[in-house]
């Protein structure tokens, strides 16, 4: 099975450098829209999904839509966008300083205990999205199944699992947001 990993087009927020954050959150911005239809046009030829799992935020929902059309999708609440706490809140930029590294660490995954106020360990997004690999893991009559769902999702998902398996991989930042393969065989991630 081949699993695809794409990461929502951008809203206003995200253009603005700022956290999206909630559900159902912002819609997508005409600029996102617009990289949306381009990356589904320079992606054309790919074979459409079995399966389309989608995160349940609007911008992941859009996304869908413009890539797949009317294709039947699934929303999975697992796959969720991190909740960022009180460091997604537009009142913390005083609060960055103070805890920038501790923000950074979390942001990039590389300190999964650490949990903003009022938000998500990187644990926690890794326990809720261990529903998600076993629920691929059982599958068997999908051959392609995509997931519409956001940076740190994505992130997280092959930073915890992959390395699990021993495989070692990092995820560029950036739209046209990211089509990562990651095939699932035999309980194994193989990027």
């Amino acid at each position: 099975m081949t699993i695809v990993l794409i990461r929502h087009a951008a809203t206003s927020a995200n253009e603005l450098g700022q956290m999206a954050v909630g559900t159902p959150g912002p819609s997508l911005s005409s600029a996102g829209r617009e990289a949306a239809v381009s990356f589904r046009r320079r992606c054309r030829d790919q074979a459409q999904p079995d399966r389309l799992w989608v995160s349940p935020a609007a911008r992941a929902r859009e996304t869908a839509t413009i890539l797949f059309g009317d294709r039947s999708s699934v929303v999975r609440p697992e796959l969720a966008e991190i909740a960022p706490g009180a460091w997604g809140s537009p009142g913390f930029a005083g609060g960055t300083q103070k805890h920038g590294c501790l923000m950074r660490r979390w942001e990039t995954g590389s300190e999964l205990t650490i949990a903003p106020p009022g938000g998500e360990s990187g644990e926690e997004v890794v326990d809720r999205l261990r529903t998600v690999v076993h629920a691929l893991s059982v599958i068997e009559d999908a051959e392609r199944v995509v997931l519409v769902t956001h940076f740190g999702v994505i992130r997280m998902m092959v930073r915890a699992f992959v390395h699990e398996f021993g495989v070692d991989c990092s995820i560029p930042p950036g739209f046209p947001y990211l089509l990562q393969s990651v095939t699932l065989r035999k309980g194994e991630l193989v990027v």
